[in-house]
């Protein structure tokens, strides 16, 4: 069994208003680069996306069927007018 710290992958989104969808804009996987109107479906999209991309392009060492933690974010921000 290895002692090894597990290394968190990590995932920035934003949604793109105009084209109506949730896109990657940084990643700690190379070659992730994903969109998806529906928030779950793009989630689902990386977690099946990022296994093989990972092995491919940064192996570093990993055993098979090692456990990949892959942390997705993204935030909102909206301009609001109050009222009078």
């Amino acid at each position: 069994m290895s002692t090894a710290a597990v290394r968190q992958y990590t995932v920035t989104a934003d949604w793109d208003a105009e084209a109506g969808v949730f896109y990657v804009v940084k990643s700690d996987i190379p070659g992730l680069w994903l969109e998806d109107a529906n928030w779950s479906d793009f989630c689902e999209a990386i977690f099946a996306a990022a296994p093989e991309l990972i092995l491919a392009n940064l192996d570093g060492g990993l055993e098979p069927e090692a456990d990949l933690p892959i942390h997705v974010m993204a935030s909102a921000m909206q301009t609001l007018r109050l009222p009078r």
